[in-house]
């Protein structure tokens, strides 16, 4: 994994708090929605979850994009962990199929996310709608 400098990264969340405080002050209706992969460690690993290591981004954000490669067990963790908050959960699917559940038909994967009733996200780089 690649390393971020844990200062930067907000090894306990305040940047991730303030940076998600001047959005609201700047546009009230702004939404800052945290990536799983940066830890509070300040390091860059996937954690396809809430987990213990990024949930205090979570807790400071409005919301949080798990990355697609997710398993059952993890959305049951991650549904532990924000048992008041899963709404603000956005599953990630990749529509090119890489690591995902039911790879390039995504309503697998969506079916499966909307079980744990969290949203999806689709992860389409480079994709022209």
């Amino acid at each position: 994994s690649s390393g971020i400098n844990a200062e930067i990264a907000g090894s306990s969340g305040i940047n991730a708090e303030y940076g998600t405080q001047e959005m609201k002050e700047s546009n009230p209706h702004s939404s800052v929605i945290w990536y799983d992969a940066v830890t509070n460690e300040g390091k860059l690993e996937w954690q396809d979850s809430v987990t213990d290591l990024n949930s205090c981004f979570f807790r400071c954000c409005d919301g949080i994009f798990l990355n697609y490669t997710w398993k059952d067990w993890k959305l049951e963790l991650t549904l532990d962990l924000c048992l008041d908050r899963p709404v603000d959960v956005y599953v990630g699917i990749d529509v090119w199929a890489r690591g995902c559940l039911g790879k390039f038909e995504c309503h697998i994967s969506t079916e499966k996310i909307m079980d744990y009733w969290t949203f999806c996200c689709y992860f389409c780089s480079c994709l022209v709608l």
